[in-house]
């Protein structure tokens, strides 16, 4: 690593050579679990705290990237389901309450979160109504991917440009260019990334990831089981290649450099957490910040217990955001190289002309 190119704080220290040295002094056991390894900084971990006076904790939390404000169209139009406290008021609200405000017409660039959301509601109020009470009933993986978190999830990301949810043991593109990069010989094996629950791609052949979850059938342990913290860690690290990728695409060649985020989601029956991972200022460093959001759940009854859907939806959209504002920053910089291409290829037609010859 280059000294000219790492992350030194206000008191000179660099956080990679704070990182390297906390990694030298660990036990192999300790240091194959440690997303210190591949220089991934958890802003939840106490023991990574640890490693930094108070005054340089502070300045690495400051650098988090925030998540964007909740969507407030969104938010009036889940004011309707507040007074809530049954099947039959929920359902009355469907029946009687539009999502969108009286006289106002259906625009997908602003309702379109509300109407997804009342998409969700309704399908809850099946689930709630069903005879066998399948929400308070265990099940395996597939049916909360199926009947709870596709709909939530996928869905939200139905009207963004190119973007598309690919599930079952996805694996991860980023990952897999990384290890593959030295790559020159066909006798050589190819390596393949983790494979994942679920890959946030775009949709082209050459696509580009932003973000991937990983589903458990049971949030019994709750963060601290062995299913959940695997699944963080496997997380973490791809999501590291996806975010490096991601950046290198927006830096540019001296232009102006825009930083990105990419997102985990991690679900275990009725419990999700969200994970946002983005670099801690543009061409500062090569570590990747983590923030961790507090896992929230889909209710089992309506009684004390909407006001908990209505919290997944909002955090949800926040993520969807996330991705959006990526997904813009990559697309800005790839319209900016056709651009550049065409107008190259526009002066070298001119130049063949002017020579007799013919492009």
């Amino acid at each position: 690593m280059s000294s000219d190119c790492k992350w030194v704080l206000a008191s000179g220290r660099a956080v990679e050579d704070v990182m390297f040295k906390s990694c030298t002094a660990m036990d192999a056991a300790t240091f194959a679990h440690s997303l210190a390894q591949s220089f991934v900084l958890d802003t939840s971990d106490p023991v990574m705290k640890s490693w930094f006076t108070e005054d340089e904790w502070t300045e690495i939390v400051a650098s988090v990237l925030l998540l964007p404000k909740p969507d407030v169209v969104l938010a009036d139009s889940l004011k309707r389901f507040f007074p809530v406290k049954s099947t039959a008021m929920l359902r009355e609200v469907l029946d009687k309450q539009s999502y969108l405000p009286e006289g106002v017409s259906y625009d997908s660039e602003i309702h379109y979160n509300s109407q997804w959301a009342d998409v969700v509601i309704r399908r809850f109020l099946m689930l709630l109504e069903a005879p066998g009470e399948p929400l308070r009933t265990p099940h395996l993986e597939d049916w909360y991917s199926s009947y709870v978190w596709s709909s939530i999830i996928d869905d939200s990301l139905l009207n963004l440009p190119g973007m598309t949810v690919e599930r079952k043991e996805s694996p991860c593109r980023a990952t897999s260019l990384r290890k593959n990069r030295h790559r020159r010989k066909l006798t050589t094996r190819m390596k393949l990334g983790p494979r994942l629950d679920a890959i946030i791609r775009t949709a082209e052949d050459d696509y580009h990831e932003f973000g991937a979850m990983e589903v458990a059938r049971t949030f019994t342990g709750g963060v601290n089981s062995t299913k959940w913290l695997g699944d963080a860690f496997k997380l973490s690290k791809a999501l590291r290649d996806m975010l490096f990728r991601l950046q290198e695409l927006v830096d540019g060649d001296g232009g102006r450099r825009r930083r990105v985020q990419v997102v985990g989601i991690c679900t275990a029956g009725l419990a999700l957490q969200v994970v946002r991972m983005g670099c801690p200022a543009a061409g500062r460093g090569f570590v990747a910040l983590v923030k961790r959001e507090g896992v929230v759940q889909v209710p089992k009854g309506v009684a004390g217990g909407l006001a908990e859907l209505l919290k997944v939806l909002m955090l949800v959209a926040q993520v969807k955001e996330v991705v959006r504002v990526s997904a813009e920053a990559v697309e800005e910089r790839h319209v900016g190289k056709s651009e550049g291409i065409n107008e190259w290829k526009i002066a070298l037609r001119v130049l063949y002309r002017d020579v007799g010859l013919f492009l």
